[in-house]
């Protein structure tokens, strides 16, 4: 069979169907099964049946037309049934070919990861799917040095025929680490056919030749004070999915750890108790063995604040339990702000409110630089604004306000909306340097009382549960010669925030020292 818009394949009493009991069998349908993907058209008749109705003791001749888009050899596939009788299955094996000259590679895409100082061979196989002989035809690869060319250009494939050519791909020990994506071509010179071919070579290190990785580790006491010392006992985990391996090893007592590895690139990881994660991708090779050292810097976890909930006997009453861990003397901005919660509801049914003032305190021993907010633009009807821009750094144990103008839009618009805004939040950020940039930063939360939240009340009145959470805040706070009233009414404003709002008139609250 050819294979095209132009051919129309027809057959004649390529299959007989008899009924031989003595009942008629009609509604029947014949259709084809396999390949529907490849046949755009088909029709199947017969010369002296109607192929709906078999009569007792009758025999149908079987003809069928019927186009292919493409070439390949299978079977074809019909059915012939109605809601009675068990299917009747029709099979013809077939080879379709296109009525022109082409052909096909494989493989036409390969993926190799290579390691240096290494060599590899690679068979291409072209099939001749068309209907001529092909050839000449030309291998052609661009100018590089990791793959050539073995087997010499072919002269002709016959029809139905095949052959194979041979690459090889070569990787000197000095090749970069790298993925190297080539695309080559072949061409039949008569018919001046071409397909493309593409290689992925991902280049690693060889096993014979291993590099040094020292790495360092550090956090701000590796930079402030007069006992500067490197961050010990830190869990470092290095990952290279290419080679296959994974390895855990510790930061020694002076903060430093050094591994000989294959070249490549890892993923490296580090973990320290009260400090940070880390996460980065390091690529090990001979600029990186003639570096002194890979540092790994973890900010300190500095201050952390756990509060309890529990409902007391008295009804509706509850009692805050605020423990706070700091450490002392923190080479680090620590920003408070406050208030850190506001009535969403309320800014949107006053429009009188047309400003926001927020006091922002750094109460840490080195300056935040260049503060910023990062404004919602998601409510329906209320616009957000700085009026002081760029609002500048904040020096140590200093503070700063920042006014926040509000735009009230449409009014009539705001009476009408379906739409429910149950919260905003407005992140803020800075800086500061302690080897590297370093950011530090929180959220203004507005919020709607109970919006989104289920009734706290119900027939059975309120469970004698307890309510635990943990708050940390990192590179957070130092409280040496400073009030802690700002940062524990920011914490409070936060907590009561989500506390049954019909009960906080009438909360107890405990602080701990």
């Amino acid at each position: 069979m050819k294979a095209g818009d132009i051919y129309m394949n027809s057959f004649t009493s390529a299959a007989f169907v008899s009924n031989p009991s003595n009942y008629t069998i009609d509604n029947l349908t014949l259709s084809l099964i396999s390949p529907r993907e490849i046949v755009p058209f088909y029709n199947i008749s017969s010369s002296n049946c109607s192929l709906k109705t078999i009569f007792p003791f009758t025999t149908c001749s079987i003809d069928f037309n019927i186009q292919f888009n493409q070439s390949g050899s299978g079977y074809l596939v019909f059915t012939l049934s109605n809601e009675i009788i068990t299917p009747a299955i029709l099979t013809f094996p077939v080879h379709v070919i296109i009525d022109r000259a082409e052909f096909e590679l494989n493989p036409s895409s390969s993926n190799f990861i290579v390691s240096r100082n290494s060599q590899q061979t690679l068979v291409i196989t072209i099939n001749n799917t068309g209907s001529f002989r092909l050839g000449p035809l030309v291998i052609l690869l661009p100018d590089q040095t990791y793959i050539y060319l073995i087997t010499p250009n072919i002269s002709t494939i016959e029809k139905y025929g095949n052959a194979s050519f041979t690459l090889a791909i070569q990787i000197s020990d000095s090749a970069p680490l790298s993925i190297f994506t080539l695309r080559g071509i072949i061409r039949d010179n008569t018919y001046l056919i071409t397909h493309s071919f593409t290689i992925q070579l991902t280049i690693v290190g060889s096993n014979e030749t291993l590099f040094d990785l020292n790495i360092v580790c550090k956090d701000e006491f590796s930079y402030f004070g007069n006992n500067l010392l490197n961050l010990a006992n830190v869990t470092i985990t290095l990952v290279n999915y290419d080679l296959n391996v994974k390895y855990v090893f510790q930061s020694n007592e002076t903060g430093q750890a050094t591994i000989s590895l294959v070249a490549g690139t890892y993923e490296i990881s580090a973990q320290a108790r009260n400090h940070s994660s880390y996460r980065n991708a390091v690529t090990v090779d001979r600029n990186m063995a003639s570096n002194n050292e890979f540092l790994i810097f973890l900010q300190r976890i500095l201050v952390s604040y756990t509060f309890k909930v529990t409902q007391v006997s008295v009804d509706q009453t509850y009692i805050i339990t605020l423990d706070a861990q700091f450490v002392a003397y923190v080479p680090a901005p620590v920003l408070v702000v406050s208030p850190t919660t506001i009535d969403l509801n309320e800014l949107e049914t006053k429009q009188g409110i047309t400003q926001l003032d927020f006091t922002f305190t750094n109460y840490g021993l080195i300056r935040l630089n260049d503060l910023q907010l990062s404004l919602p633009i998601s409510h329906p009807f209320l616009r957000f604004s700085v009026q002081q821009l760029p609002i500048g750094n904040i020096e140590a144990n200093s503070s700063i306000i920042v006014s926040l103008a509000i735009e009230h839009l449409n009014v009539s618009r705001s009476n009408r909306t379906t739409e429910t805004i149950c919260s905003l939040i407005i992140p803020f950020f800075g800086f500061y340097i302690c080897d590297t940039k370093h950011f530090v930063g929180g959220v203004i939360l507005f919020t709607k009382l109970g919006c989104g939240v289920g009734d706290f009340w119900g027939d059975g009145g309120y469970g004698g549960g307890l309510i635990e959470g943990t708050i940390t805040y990192y590179p957070p706070i130092k409280l040496v010669e400073l009030s802690c009233d700002n940062c524990i009414t920011s914490i409070l404003n936060c907590i009561i925030s989500w506390t049954p709002y019909a009960s906080i008139t009438r909360t107890a609250i405990d602080i701990s020292e």
